[in-house]
């Protein structure tokens, strides 16, 4: 079926490449699900005859959170291995996400700051560090979702050197080229566009070029 938002998420097939696969397809499951159904939020939005009502979307939303929330990684063991440090880092990225744009909560009563800190540990943990090399748009994408969750928190400066760099070394020079990298993995325009334009102000303010 064609869709005008059509094609997301096949930024995530990197995970086949750097997870086991049982680790891999339960993740890329997930964001399969979670994609689809900003689909149809997308086409009830839109007005498209192919929309569902908004009782089958309720009923679908709540199905894609609880496939999300079963594939909780198990954090009791605090020496990780390299694969379940970065299986643990994108399932809380794709949390963040569904915080955000499937089952949006308030950034008062979401438990944003928690998951921001730990997937900032994550993600500056020697556990993961061949990550960034492998998969550097995916890491680009792991890394805004816990600067959108830490958009009030001391943590955001963190995020924002991270991405300054990055972005850099991906010769991200524009939100445009940002937004389109944004795209292979879950990103909703309506929803995050404003906070992703401010994001990117940021960014470029930090850079020691910029001015």
């Amino acid at each position: 079926m064609n869709h005008p938002h059509s094609g997301p998420v096949v930024g995530f097939k990197v995970l086949h490449e750097v997870l086991p696969s049982q680790d891999a397809t339960e993740l890329y499951e997930v964001v399969i699900k979670l994609s689809n159904y900003m689909l149809a939020v997308d086409d009830f939005v839109m007005g498209r005859p192919r929309a569902q009502s908004l009782k089958r979307l309720a009923n679908q939303r709540n199905f894609v959170q609880h496939c999300l929330m079963l594939k909780c990684p198990d954090e009791t063991d605090r020496n990780l291995g390299e694969n379940k440090a970065f299986y643990t880092t994108s399932w809380l990225a794709i949390v963040i996400y569904s915080l955000i744009t499937v089952f949006p909560i308030s950034h008062q009563t979401a438990p944003f700051a928690q998951l921001s800190l730990r997937i900032k540990d994550f993600t500056s943990s020697p556990a993961i560090h061949t990550r960034w090399r492998e998969a550097p748009s995916l890491m680009l994408w792991v890394t805004v979702m816990g600067a959108l969750a830490a958009a009030d928190l001391p943590e955001r400066s963190w995020y924002i050197s991270v991405l300054e760099r990055l972005t850099n070394r991906l010769n991200i020079g524009s939100w445009d080229d940002m937004r389109t990298e944004l795209q292979k993995f879950l990103w909703y325009n309506s929803v995050s566009e404003p906070d992703g334009q401010r994001l990117w102000k940021e960014i470029k303010r930090s850079s020691p070029f910029s001015g």
